[in-house]
């Protein structure tokens, strides 16, 4: 759709009345500051803690009363407007605790046998009450502050509803929470829905309107509907409404523009410009702009307002008129002026990033805590905008609005996925050196604020070890050297999207090679990383050989590095954890082998440590069955390794069982002879025949 004349209406700049993306309105006392980029899906206020909930781009926003963001979180599906999340088997109370993780219920009670008045004084006493019901159940959830529970219902299966009840509001159409009742019984719910007003307050004739216009600058003529449109209801509309006298209203040739808005709020003059049309009975401000009063449940609360596209998207013209206004929509708190910054505000302004593959459409989210002692909740960076296909409408994207912070940073949590998806779910906790710190900030001292403290992590899965911190700024860049990563939370396995990630097997192998080079939280990965792949029967028996290869080649490498408390650790677990997995697989002959191989190499490391004699006798009893034959074996190291434990335990058959055995698959004699554990029979002939020596020689 053309844009009618709108080069020849730019956008006039006004100090007076600033536009509202430009987040500068406001007077000595009160300030108008947008909050949330973005279309808002609802808003809710909890009165007992004096914050409000905003609903947007899949996530919930946490504020307090005057607009200070503290928190955010992907939204939990099962979402109850009371404001719990039930699950099937657990239940979250973000909105009021702060804990992300989903909690198992306590046990459930049975309220069939009980009477309405004491069914009702149970409710009473828990803090939140919900309902709900299937086909054939129906159950009462109930939570009070320290854990939840459900309530069988089921012989009043009929009493119980899910929508609104009787003559109690009902819920705004977004965000699409459960919302449900039982006859009879009502109860406020701890979180409160806030209904929107009318913006300019223009509709209800026993209040004063909330603003006045005093100013219009033309910016775009718009043909609702577009040309079509227009030629349409020019023809067959007028027909009809002369011929029928058709209700409804035939497109309309308007004038948009930005209204110059004066704000009535606490005595207070708020100026500042909004884009709408200019209708027939004023200015339209009812198409996107609404006002959200939490004041009326929590005194003193401050007034709120949000900016959404305009209801038509789908008609012609529309998309044209969004990019004059595309910048404002989201919401704001008029709220007074807080006290200046604190901490060493003269630092540069900064921010957090982060630089990494993409999300899956889930925020990188961050907690940074400040040489101030405040903490800042902030997104390293912004979901990736959705897909759009062909014939969708426009979709503005949401993110939080990120003044740069002032006060030094001394530490962060970062977190990416969904606390809900375990499969996805990273923390990092990153720790920074003040002196580095400071040193940093200074040299890029006379750059363009905002700096950004950049998190490199190149692999989403990978260790803190490929992940690197930096300052940026100018173009220049500074590392911040000591700063020290750690894993608080991360998933066992990357999960395979698309043709070419790594299968699990893989995964593991890459947790060996770093455990190899004296990883120790990559040796715990490794271990724990077996464990689940064995720990899942459908899928043992594939991966059995593959794991105890793994086992056998990592447990070669720290013998050969001389590390005996890892060589240790990984026996002591292949022992207790793995081995009666997978030992039964045996259609693979490689795992036979490699049972082989670690018995071997565990008899190597362990036979002269006290501390380790137990896995010495715990291998022997497990990897080395009693029908154990020398003659049969072909792993030659396995055989002499066996000779010096039986030489060790004075039992001299077995260890010329298996001296022979170890010679004749290639052990050289002169090994034997070298050997000490061998020494007590170095005159013995019966020796000297098994390793082919000379006994005069």
């Amino acid at each position: 759709m053309p844009s009618f004349l709108s080069p020849l209406f730019a956008a006039r700049r006004d100090a007076g009345f600033p536009r509202l993306s430009e987040n500068v309105a406001g007077t000595v006392r009160q300030e108008v500051r947008k909050v949330l980029h973005g279309p808002l899906d609802g808003l809710f206020a909890v009165p007992e803690q004096r914050q409000v909930i905003a609903v947007a781009g899949g996530y919930l926003w946490r504020f307090d009363a005057d607009g200070v963001l503290l928190d955010t979180l992907w939204a939990p599906g099962d979402m109850h407007r009371m404001g719990l999340a039930f699950g099937r088997d657990a239940y979250n109370d973000w909105i009021f605790s702060g804990e992300q993780a989903f909690k198992p219920y306590a046990p459930t009670v049975d309220g069939n046998a009980l009477s309405p008045e004491a069914l009702h004084a149970m409710f009473d006493a828990a803090r939140a009450v919900s309902f709900d019901h299937d086909h054939a159940q129906a159950w009462a959830l109930l939570w009070d502050g320290q854990r939840a529970w459900k309530v069988d219902l089921t012989r009043h299966r009929d009493k119980v509803h899910r929508g609104a009840c009787g003559d109690r509001p009902r819920p705004q159409r977004r965000p699409d929470w459960l919302d449900s009742c039982m006859d009879g019984y009502t109860r406020t719910p701890p979180l409160r829905e806030l209904a929107p007003e009318s913006f300019a307050r223009d509709v209800d004739d026993t209040l004063p309107p909330r603003l006045q216009v005093v100013d219009f600058d033309r910016r775009h003529f718009h043909l609702e509907e577009g040309i079509a449109g227009q030629l349409l209801g020019a023809t067959v509309g007028v027909a009809l409404k002369v011929a029928w006298d058709t209700p409804g209203r035939l497109p309309r040739r308007l004038w948009f523009g930005d209204a110059h808005v004066q704000l009535q709020v606490r005595d207070e003059t708020l100026q500042f410009k909004v884009f709408v049309p200019r209708e027939e009975d004023g200015y339209g401000f009812r198409h996107t702009l609404r006002w959200w009063e939490p004041a009326t449940l929590m005194a003193d609360a401050s007034p709120w307002f949000d900016m959404r596209m305009r209801g038509e998207m789908h008609y012609p013209g529309e998309e044209a008129l969004l990019r004059h206004y595309v910048d404002d929509i989201g919401l704001y708190v008029v709220r007074p002026v807080p006290d200046g910054p604190a901490g060493e505000a003269a630092t540069p302004g900064w921010r957090p990033v982060f630089e990494g593959p993409g999300t899956r459409g889930k925020a990188v989210v961050g907690s940074v805590e400040l040489a101030s002692g405040a903490r800042a909740h902030r997104w390293l960076r912004a979901p990736e905008p959705a897909r759009r296909f062909e014939g969708d409408p426009p979709r503005v994207p949401v993110d939080g609005v990120w003044p740069p912070l002032q006060a030094l940073p001394v530490a962060m949590t970062v977190e990416w996925g969904s606390p809900f998806d375990a499969d996805a779910y990273t923390v990092v906790r990153i720790e920074l050196p003040p002196e580095a710190t400071r040193a940093a900030f200074a040299a890029l001292a006379g750059a363009t604020a905002p700096l950004e403290l950049v998190l490199q992590a190149p692999d989403l899965f990978g260790a803190t070890g490929t992940m690197q911190l930096l300052l940026r700024g100018d173009g220049r860049s500074v590392a911040l050297p000591g700063a020290r990563l750690t894993h608080l939370t991360r998933p066992l396995f990357q999960q395979r999207w698309k043709q070419g990630d790594p299968t699990r097997l893989a995964q593991l192998g890459k947790s060996a090679d770093a455990a190899r080079t004296g990883d120790a939280a990559a040796l715990r990965m490794f271990l724990q990383q077996a464990q689940a792949m064995v720990d899942e029967s459908a899928h043992v028996a594939s991966r059995a050989a593959g794991v105890t290869a793994a086992y056998a080649d990592l447990l070669i490498a720290f013998n050969t590095a001389g590390d005996a408390a890892s060589s240790g650790l990984l026996v002591r677990h292949y022992l207790e954890q793995v081995h009666a997995l997978t030992s039964v697989h045996t259609a693979d002959p490689s795992l036979r082998y490699n049972v082989g191989v670690i018995a071997s190499q565990t008899l190597a490391f362990a036979l002269h440590r006290a501390d380790a004699q137990d896995l010495l006798q715990a291998t022997m009893t497990t990897l080395i069955s009693a029908q154990f034959d020398p003659a049969e074996q072909t792993n030659a190291t396995l055989l002499y390794n066996l000779a010096c434990y039986h030489a060790s335990r004075g039992d001299r058959t077995r260890m010329l069982e298996h001296v022979a055995a170890a010679h004749r698959l290639g052990k050289p004699t002169a090994q034997f002879l070298r050997d000490t554990d061998f020494q007590p029979y170095w005159t013995d002939a019966a020796f000297h025949q098994a390793i082919g020596a000379d006994r005069d020689r």
